[in-house]
C-alpha cells in the first residue's frame, strides 16, 4: 500500500493527473487557487482503489477524503464526509459510457499549507470475505454458515438473490406474532376469549395452585383478589382465591422471610417484582399481604367429595407425558428465566376424546364470569377444574388445574372463520363493555374479495355487528313464562277465515308453514298465477325483525292474482321455492296475546294454544291493545324494549339469548391477510394482547407488551429465511413512516396493528412502489395517521346511501367512472 511520500513528482494545475501504483509515492497537486477541474483516470481493477485526498503539504496530516474510484465501477464519485455535503465545491462528471477512462473532478482552491494527493491500494479479497461483504448488505449481517454456503456456490450471488425472490416464502410477522399468543386469560377482549374448554382439545393444565393471572388488575376491573387458607379438620390447609378452592396442604404456607401466615383472613395477592409470570411455577414466590410464601403444587387430596370445598368432579385425564397429554414447558427453551420456568409443569390435552365424555357437563361456561363471592372480589370470578392423570407405566399420580388462556382462531383470507367468531361473541355479550368479544368477519375489499365465502350459520356475524338480544316465543319458553310471572301468554288458534278480505286485494294474509305435508295439495282450486305469487311473496317476505320461519304475513301489491281468485277469501295451500307447503289462515290465528285480565268463560284452553269467538277476538282482545297486549305471532323473536310481559328483567335473566343469523340466512364472510391461529404447543410464555387495567406497562407474560413488536421484528430479523426480503422490507420502512394520532405512544398495545401494517413492507419488499402506497392507502393505521379512515368514495355513496340524494346525479356517474346505481346482493 502507499501513504504519504513527500519525495514523490509534483505538478502545477494542469488537466490531466495518473494515479500512482500501489505503493509508490502519492502524486501531489498545488498550487489550487481558484476552483479547478482536473481529470482522472477511472480503476479497471476489481481490487484496485484511487482515491484523491486533502492534506497538509509538510507531513499529510489532517487527511480528508475527496473522491474515489474503486473496484472497476466505472466512475468517480464522492467520498462519504466533509466534501459529500452540498456546497462543499467538489463536483463529479464522469461520461457514463462502458468505454470510458477518465472522469472530471472540480476542487475548490486549497488554504495555506495545503495540498491534493492521489494515493493508490489494492486488496485481494478471499471468496469468504466476499461472500460476508455481499451478506452484510443484503442481510442483516452473515453466519458462518451463511458465508459457507455462499462459497459453496462459488459465490453465485445473482442466483442467490432470484432464490430469495422467487422460492423462498416469505415470514409474516403477523403470522409469527399470532402463533405465539397465548396468555393466561380469565376476562375477555375484544379480540378473542378463553380459548379451548377443559375437556376440549388443545386446553391447557398446570401443576401449580396460584398464578400469574391472581397477581394483577384483571382486564376492565379495578380490584385484585385475595387469598384465604383455611385449617379444615380431615382435610388440611384449604386455600382459596376469592372463595374458590385451588389447592390443600399438609401444613400453612411456606413464608421466606420467617413470617407467619395468619389463618382464616383474607389477604391480598400482590404483584410480583420483575413480573407475575416469575410465580407460574411450584416452589416460586408470591407476594400475598406482607408475606412472601412458595407457590404449592396443586393437590385435591380430602378434597374430592366435599361440595362445599371442591364442587366440580375431577376430570380424568390421558396419561401425562403422552401424545395426548404432553409436556410443554422446557426451561432449555428459555434459558435465562430457568428459574422460574420448571420442567413437567404444564401440559396440553391433544385429544377429543373427552369431549364426547359427559365429564365436564356441569362446568360453568368459562367465558361467562360467575357472580363473585367474596368482599371486594372482582365482577365475575372463575372456579378452578382439576385434572387427574395416571403413568400407566409406574401408576404415579398427576393432579392439574384447569389454566385458562386466550386463543386465536384462524380468519385467513384464503379461509375465513365461518361465523366471523360470532359464537364467541354471544358468549360474551353479557359482559360489561371493553370485554366483549367483537366481530372478527373483516370488510369485503380488494386484497379478500376473491376468496370471501357466504356462510349460512346461525351465529353468523357481520363486520362491527352486535347480536340481537331476544326471546323466542315458541311454546316452551311460552309454558315457562307463563309458570314464573302467571301471567297467561296464549297464542289463538283454530279461527275460520270468513269475512275478510281476498288476499287478492291489498290487505295482509297470515300464511303458517304445515312441516307434515309433503304434496301441498291445491285444496282451494286456485289458479297457476295466485300460487306463484304467494309462494314468491313468501319467499322474498322481510323476516329481519322477527326472524320467523314458520308463520309468515306478506302483503300483494304488484304481482296479480288468476282472475277467478280475486274475490276468493281461502286459498288453501301454496309452495314455496324450497318446495315448503304453506296454509293460509285466519289473520291473527297463532297470534300470542296476554290473557291475563280476559273473562277465563270467553275462550278454551287446549294444550298450549286458546280458541275464542271472533267476536270476542275483534270486540274485546282485539279492541283493547292496552289491556289484552298483542306480543307476536308463535315463533316470534322478540328483541329487548319495549313495555310488554316479555321485557320484565325476570323474564329476560330466564329465557333471553342472543342471536346473530336466526333466519340462518346468507352472510359474507371474509378473512385477512395472515390472519392464522394461535399454536397451541408454543410453550405457556408467549405474546399477550392487551396489558391489564391499572397495571402501566406491565402483563402476565415475559414480553411486555411494549417490547412484542421487536421481539416479532428481531426473531424474523435474525432467523427468517427469506433475509432478502426482510432487510428489504426494513430499509422501505425508513421511507414511510406511522405513529398514534396526538399522542407520542408508539403502539404500545397495538401490536398486531402495527406488525400487520410492517407486513405490508414484507409483502411488496420485491413489487413496484405504487403498488406499496396503495397497500398503505387502505391499512388502519396509515388511516388513522391521516385522518381518512372511514371516508368513502364517491360511487360507495352512490351505492349506499341512494343516488337520487346526489344534487348532480349526471356528475356523480361521470366521476365515478360510468358506473350506476346499483342493488347490493349481498349481505
Amino acid at each position: 500500500m502507499s501513504g504519504f511520500h513527500g519525495g514523490g513528482p509534483t505538478f502545477a494545475s494542469a488537466a490531466t493527473y495518473a494515479c500512482p501504483a500501489p505503493g509508490a509515492p502519492s502524486t501531489i497537486i498545488s498550487n489550487v487557487v481558484a476552483p479547478t477541474t482536473i481529470s482522472v483516470p477511472i480503476i479497471s481493477s476489481p481490487n484496485g482503489l484511487c482515491i484523491l485526498l486533502r492534506q497538509n503539504a509538510s507531513d499529510g496530516t489532517k487527511r480528508a477524503p475527496v473522491a474515489r474510484s474503486y473496484a472497476a465501477r466505472g466512475e468517480w464519485e464522492k467520498s462519504p464526509g466533509l466534501f459529500a455535503k452540498t456546497g462543499s465545491g467538489v463536483s463529479v462528471d464522469c461520461p457514463g459510457s462502458e468505454d470510458a477512462e477518465t472522469c472530471d473532478i472540480t476542487v475548490p482552491p486549497l488554504r495555506e499549507g495545503e495540498v491534493y494527493a492521489l494515493e493508490s491500494y489494492v486488496h485481494e479479497l478471499s471468496a469468504h470475505e466476499r461472500a460476508a461483504r455481499f451478506l452484510e448488505q443484503a442481510t442483516f449481517g452473515p453466519d458462518l454458515n451463511g458465508i459457507n454456503a455462499m462459497v459453496s456456490t462459488s459465490n453465485d450471488f445473482e442466483s442467490w438473490v432470484e432464490e430469495q425472490i422467487n422460492v423462498v416464502p416469505k415470514s409474516s410477522h403477523r403470522q409469527f406474532f399470532r402463533k405465539r399468543t397465548n396468555p393466561k386469560l380469565e376476562y375477555a377482549y375484544n379480540v378473542g376469549a378463553v380459548g379451548s374448554f377443559p375437556c376440549e382439545k388443545f386446553s391447557r393444565w398446570r401443576k401449580y395452585a396460584l398464578t400469574s393471572r391472581d397477581q394483577i388488575d384483571n382486564r376492565k376491573t379495578s380490584t385484585l383478589k385475595y387469598l384465604q387458607v383455611d385449617l379444615v379438620p380431615g382435610v388440611g390447609f384449604v386455600w382459596k382465591v376469592d372463595g374458590n378452592f385451588r389447592t390443600v396442604t399438609e401444613g400453612p404456607p411456606v413464608t421466606t422471610n420467617g413470617s407467619t401466615f395468619p389463618l382464616g383472613e383474607r389477604q391480598k395477592i400482590k404483584w410480583t417484582n420483575g413480573g407475575s409470570w416469575m410465580s407460574d411455577c411450584v416452589g416460586c414466590v408470591i407476594q400475598v399481604g406482607d408475606h412472601n410464601i412458595q407457590n404449592p403444587a396443586v393437590n385435591v387430596q380430602g378434597a374430592e367429595g366435599d361440595a362445599s370445598i371442591l364442587p366440580y368432579d375431577v376430570v380424568d385425564l390421558p396419561a401425562y407425558g403422552s401424545l395426548d397429554l404432553p409436556s410443554i414447558e422446557s426451561p432449555a427453551e428459555y434459558p435465562m428465566f430457568s428459574t422460574w420456568i420448571h420442567e413437567n409443569e404444564a401440559a396440553l390435552l391433544n385429544t377429543t376424546d373427552l369431549e364426547d365424555s359427559d365429564q365436564c357437563n356441569n362446568f360453568p361456561n368459562f367465558r361467562q364470569p360467575m357472580p363473585h363471592n367474596g368482599v371486594g372480589a372482582p365482577a365475575g370470578v372463575f372456579p378452578t377444574v382439576f385434572g387427574r392423570s395416571i403413568d400407566p407405566a409406574t401408576l404415579e399420580e398427576h393432579v392439574f388445574a384447569y389454566d385458562p388462556h386466550f386463543s386465536f382462531y384462524e380468519n385467513t383470507v384464503e379461509n375465513p372463520l365461518m361465523d366471523g367468531g360470532g359464537q364467541m361473541v354471544i358468549d360474551t355479550a353479557d359482559l360489561v363493555a371493553g370485554t366483549q368479544v367483537k366481530c372478527q368477519n373483516a370488510r369485503r375489499n380488494l386484497f379478500n374479495e376473491d376468496h370471501c365465502k357466504m356462510s349460512y350459520l346461525s351465529t353468523a356475524c357481520k363486520p362491527n355487528s352486535r347480536p340481537d338480544k331476544v326471546v323466542v316465543i315458541d311454546m316452551p319458553n311460552l309454558a315457562g313464562i307463563r309458570a314464573l310471572t302467571g301471567r297467561k301468554l296464549y297464542p289463538v288458534s283454530g279461527l275460520v277465515i270468513t269475512d275478510e278480505n281476498s288476499p287478492c286485494s291489498s290487505s295482509t294474509s297470515r300464511w303458517v308453514k304445515d312441516e307434515t305435508d309433503t304434496s301441498c295439495e291445491n285444496v282451494a282450486g286456485i289458479g297457476e298465477m295466485t300460487q306463484d305469487t304467494f309462494g314468491d311473496l313468501i319467499d322474498r317476505r322481510d323476516i329481519s325483525g322477527t326472524h320467523n320461519l314458520k308463520v309468515a304475513d306478506v302483503r300483494r301489491v304488484l304481482r296479480e292474482c288468476d282472475s277467478a281468485d280475486t274475490s276468493k277469501f281461502y286459498l288453501g295451500k301454496v309452495q314455496a321455492g324450497d318446495g315448503s307447503c304453506w296454509h293460509h289462515v285466519h289473520r291473527l290465528e297463532l297470534t300470542v296475546f296476554d290473557l291475563t285480565d280476559a273473562d277465563a268463560s270467553q275462550y278454551i284452553v287446549t294444550g298450549d294454544k286458546v280458541s275464542m269467538s271472533t267476536s270476542f277476538l275483534y270486540d274485546t282482545i282485539e279492541a283493547n291493545p292496552s289491556i289484552y297486549t298483542e306480543i307476536g305471532k308463535l315463533d316470534d323473536h322478540i328483541q329487548d324494549g319495549g313495555s310488554h310481559p316479555i321485557n320484565t328483567d325476570e323474564v329476560q335473566s330466564a329465557f333471553a339469548t342472543y342471536e346473530f343469523n336466526a333466519a340462518s340466512g346468507a352472510v359474507l364472510m371474509c378473512g385477512s391477510p395472515d390472519e392464522v391461529a394461535s399454536d397451541p404447543f408454543e410453550g405457556d410464555n408467549g405474546f399477550d394482547v392487551s396489558k391489564p387495567q391499572g397495571t402501566g406497562t406491565r402483563s402476565s407474560s415475559i414480553w411486555q407488551l411494549s417490547t412484542q413488536r421487536h421481539v416479532t421484528w428481531a426473531h424474523l430479523a435474525l432467523h427468517g429465511k427469506d433475509e432478502l426480503r426482510q432487510k428489504m422490507a426494513w430499509s422501505l420502512s425508513q421511507i414511510v413512516a406511522v405513529g398514534l394520532p396526538g399522542s407520542g405512544m408508539v403502539f404500545n398495545e397495538e401490536t398486531e396493528h402495527y406488525i400487520a401494517f410492517y407486513d405490508i413492507f414484507v409483502n411488496y419488499a420485491f413489487g413496484n412502489y405504487r403498488q406499496l402506497m396503495g397497500a398503505f392507502s387502505f391499512n388502519n393505521i396509515m388511516g388513522g395517521w391521516l385522518s381518512f379512515t372511514g371516508n368513502k368514495s364517491l360511487q360507495a355513496n352512490i351505492d349506499e346511501e341512494n343516488a337520487s340524494s346526489l344534487i348532480n346525479l349526471n356528475l356523480s356517474v361521470e366521476t365515478g367512472q360510468g358506473k350506476f346505481p346499483r342493488r347490493k346482493f349481498c349481505s
